[in-house]
């Protein structure tokens, strides 16, 4: 059975993948943790394995995004949300072995949201990401989600929500 192409989820994208190096807090009531990264906080499930991924360039113990791995390795959240803007260099298409199978931009008054969607060639995985820019130029986020098939994604939906949901950002 063919994945969807597109996961359509509410303002915030997100993907999963581990955390290292990073401030953690403790488990709270509804079985989350809190990722600190440079200028922002995200809750994810406590039985994930978070990892930052790009250093901040402000504090090089901190992270501007972040992954969040199931602990089956079926599904990852990602995060990335800089002082302003984002650059996800960690999440750049490699054309090698990807290819873009959807592609979606709305714009309002003020902000553009891309939805874009990138599978394994081999189909061993499938991406999807929200990118949302402020139409200035200022800001940029990006949150995503990596699964092995619709099942997974399925079985992980409510967390993957609730996670995209968590997101605090920061400014000075």
């Amino acid at each position: 059975m063919k994945l969807s192409h597109f996961v359509r989820c509410p303002l915030t994208y997100c993907m999963i993948i581990s955390a290292a190096g990073c401030s953690i807090a403790d488990t709270s009531e509804d079985g989350t943790l809190t990722f600190e990264g440079m200028w922002f906080e995200i809750d994810y499930p406590a039985n994930f394995m978070a990892k930052g991924s790009m250093k901040s360039d402000d504090d090089p113990e901190k992270y501007d995004s972040a992954t969040f791995t199931s602990p089956d390795g079926a599904v990852s959240f990602y995060v990335c949300s800089a002082q302003w803007y984002c650059t996800a260099e960690d999440i750049v298409l490699d054309q090698a072995i990807e290819t873009t199978v959807a592609e979606e931009t709305s714009e309002g008054r003020n902000r553009a949201v891309k939805h874009f969607t990138i599978e394994a060639k081999d189909s061993s995985y499938t991406r999807s990401y929200q990118d949302v820019r402020e139409q200035d130029g200022s800001i940029r986020w990006v949150i995503g989600v990596t699964y092995r098939d619709l099942a997974s994604y399925r079985r992980y939906l409510d967390s993957y929500q609730a996670f995209k949901n968590s997101l605090r950002q920061f400014a000075d």
